[in-house]
């Protein structure tokens, strides 16, 4: 992840963006403060791009990585000028969302029945090792916890 602080807001009506070629140096941009109003209304805004593994932004040296991002980010127009920037910081997850592979449901099968067979239960994004928005999961935990709750 490649995180840009900025030291001013951020005048744009996106909140994520998405890169499936090589045009830009992430997958993924995220722009949470168009999350809520009270985001919106802070004095300072910030970006975040995803890079998954060996992308084009990716490097050992975290300032490469930095820079493509923010020469990115200008090339889409989303920041105007480097002197918007308070901070840059890239930060490295070994393992994030689950890889999709052939093996993956068999995999993800046996850990859950592994779970299921001491007691466990597991829901929601990290629970099921899925990529499901935000108001899936919460509806999945929901009714689990109204499962649970009949089940007592």
């Amino acid at each position: 992840l490649v995180l840009v602080a900025l030291e001013s807001r951020l005048e744009t009506p996106i909140q994520r963006v998405y890169f499936p070629g090589d045009e830009f140096p992430g997958h993924k941009v995220v722009v949470n403060h168009n999350s809520s109003a009270y985001l919106r209304a802070l004095p300072n805004h910030g970006v975040l791009v995803e890079i998954s593994g060996g992308g084009a932004g990716s490097s050992a040296d975290g300032k490469l990585s930095c820079e493509r991002v923010i020469e990115g980010l200008r090339s889409i127009r989303l920041l105007r000028d480097r002197d918007q920037i308070a901070a840059t910081q890239v930060i490295e997850l070994p393992r994030a969302y689950p890889v999709p592979t052939h093996e993956r449901v068999a995999i993800v099968d046996e850990a859950r029945a592994w779970l299921a067979e001491r007691g466990i239960r597991t829901v929601g994004r990290f629970g099921e090792w899925a990529y499901i928005n935000a108001d899936e999961a919460l509806y999945r935990g929901l009714c689990l916890g109204e499962e649970l709750a009949r089940e007592a």
